[in-house]
């Protein structure tokens, strides 16, 4: 469990100054990190009922956070509301022309970086926000209009907790923005009200008093573990003097080290049986994992826009951030499990808005805040000043191991002599083999033997410095970067992804009404032209498992559609065809 520190209020928010991130905000970026009293006292607090209909409870600007407390457990069926409902008209109109303005010459575009099977998941995917709950249009602009109106944005703020936890003084920042607009503003994934976001500075504590930082996590969507973390000498990390630099995603908030754009995975609850398909196909195929991540692509395709041309917030900055100490006991902390934000009941999770700092949306502790060191998978790391402790430790534990298998050579030695004599009187064949397995362990415990000396004595020699490629070893599937492209191939592929997916449904729904007994072999046709576009134009090679899984269900799909309607089944690719396109073009014109 993280323990609160034995440091002094003052101590602590001295260290949360002294190291607090520099955050730089992306390109058209509108929501900046806001202190949370302010916002509690201008929303509403309303609960679903089991029959699905919403109550108000607590009207907007009458809510004392006290009152959070007396209702902490009615758990995620309660929720906060912020906007008082969609912008529109012409205030609308003036909010989406500043964004457009902010935004002019940021070409995005996620759906081009990804293949077809990507590109039609996500329009399935956007098809279904009218089924399963989403945020409506416009609550966007209405919660920055609001605000602005509270002033919130004039006090950019964040929230810090100190803890020791698993030999680490853990600096925990934490901050909340009034909405994650990522869905509306930037073509991503989702939108919901409230978002908190977090960044994990881990210091040692050494003997003279001292506090140095060795590492440093940055929160980005629902990952955890070792790509969450870089030493603090790795020269990824960038800093301001002792302030490690975050650049935040438009619309999402998720931060990272370098600026840049990035493809994000974004995993449905719906698609988990078919990632383990897609793994079973990759180890049958032995196909490459790269390959099979990006053709197959069992995930919806998005790019978090973290090009850090927008404001800088923090040290060196247009504007600094207020430091707030973090009361854990405060009931906005402690106690309140419900959601800060509109509750859209998306059974997908991605529309509801999130708990508080310290809940998940099911009312279950955070990891990050139940153990801020194994969330970063930090445990395996051992602090400086107790790393030659853990050596001596581990040392002895070596030469302890080393003196049982001393034994076990002995013990094995003896009883391989004495099958030796006995095969050597004619004993039966069983005796042989015996021997013979024998002989086997105590060469492998003769080579243990050498291992464990070998590392009892390497511990016991002055530790290395670690080189710095050494620094970076513990990470596995780190995000980087896209690659640059030249505006023209960028425009190119951005259209050519608009267009893909509205082209294979509108030919399905031609396909369909034709009365042609050879309708199949078109559509196989036109689908393979489609195919060889996309291999011209985005230079990616289409996997065989991928296409030929892509036709056997494009083509049941045509066949049911031919055996119970063809007119009603092209009316609805048809359809379907003309929301995608319509969609497309939407976000296309709109980068």
């Amino acid at each position: 469990m993280a323990s609160s520190t034995a440091l002094d209020a003052d101590v602590q928010l001295e260290l949360l100054r002294r190291f607090a991130p520099v955050l730089r905000l992306a390109t058209g970026e509108r929501f900046t990190p806001v202190p949370v009293e302010p916002y509690l006292a201008a929303c509403s607090l309303r609960v679903r009922r089991h029959d699905g209909s919403v109550h108000e409870l607590v009207p907007a600007g009458s809510l004392e956070l006290a009152e959070l407390e007396g209702h902490s457990q009615r758990g995620a069926e309660l929720f906060l509301q912020f906007a008082d409902g969609p912008l529109k008209g012409e205030s609308a109109e003036l909010v989406r022309q500043t964004l457009r303005q902010a935004r002019q010459g940021v070409i995005g575009g996620g759906l081009a970086r990804v293949g077809l099977l990507g590109r039609l998941i996500d329009a399935f995917f956007h098809l279904s926000l009218g089924l399963r709950g989403s945020v409506p249009a416009g609550t966007a602009d209405a919660a920055l209009a609001k605000a602005h109106e509270l002033g919130l944005h004039e006090r950019p703020t964040y929230y810090g907790r100190v803890v020791r936890h698993g030999g680490w003084l853990v600096l925990h920042y934490l901050y909340f923005y009034a909405m994650n607009d990522w869905r509306s503003s930037f073509g991503g994934a989702n939108d919901h009200e409230a978002d908190w976001e977090q960044v994990l500075v881990y210091l040692e504590e050494r003997a003279d008093g001292a506090h140095v930082p060795a590492w440093v996590a940055y929160a980005a969507h629902d990952v955890e573990g070792d790509d969450l973390r870089r030493h603090w000498l790795d020269p990824e990390v960038q800093k301001v003097g002792e302030h490690p630099v975050a650049y935040v995603a438009a619309g999402s908030h998720a931060a990272y080290f370098q600026a840049g754009e990035y493809l994000t995975r974004v995993d449905i609850p719906l698609l988990r049986p078919l990632f383990r398909v897609r793994g079973f196909l990759r180890r049958l195929a032995r196909l490459r994992r790269r390959e099979v991540a990006e053709e197959l692509l069992l995930r919806v395709p998005y790019v978090d826009i973290a090009d850090g041309g927008g404001e800088t917030v923090g040290a060196g900055g247009t504007r600094k951030l207020d430091a707030v100490l973090l009361d854990e006991r405060a009931p906005w902390v402690a106690d309140f499990h419900g959601l800060w934000g509109l509750d859209t009941a998306d059974v997908t999770g991605g529309e509801r808005a999130p708990a508080g700092p310290k809940f998940e949306r099911d009312g279950s502790v955070r990891r990050s805040w139940a153990d801020p060191v194994g969330f970063a998978g930090m445990h395996k790391v051992t602090p400086g000043p107790l790393t030659a402790g853990m050596r001596e430790l581990r040392a002895e534990a070596a030469e302890a191991e080393a003196a049982q298998v001393e034994a076990g050579i002995d013990a094995t030695l003896t009883e391989l002599r004495g099958h030796a004599l006995a095969v050597a009187s004619g004993a039966a064949r069983s005796r042989r083999a015996e021997l013979a397995r024998l002989e086997s362990a105590l060469g492998e415990l003769y080579a243990r033997r050498v291992e464990l000396r070998d590392e009892a004595r390497r511990l016991r020699a002055p530790p290395p410095v670690p080189a710095p490629e050494e620094l970076r070893a513990h990470l596995r599937r780190p995000p980087t970067p896209e690659p640059l492209e030249p505006s023209w191939r960028r425009v190119l592929l951005g259209t050519w992804a608009a267009l893909s997916v509205p082209l294979i449904l509108g030919t399905l729904a031609v396909l369909v009404v034709l009365p042609n007994s050879h309708w199949l072999i078109i559509e196989v046709g036109v689908l393979g032209g489609l195919l060889a576009v996309e291999r011209i134009i985005s230079g990616r090679l289409v996997g065989l498992a991928a296409l030929a899984g892509g036709l056997a269900l494009l083509w049941a799909l045509a066949l049911a559609l031919v055996n119970y309607g063809r007119l009603a089944g092209a009316l609805v690719l048809g359809a379907l065809a003309l929301v995608v396109l319509v969609g497309n073009l939407r976000e296309l014109l709109r980068r």
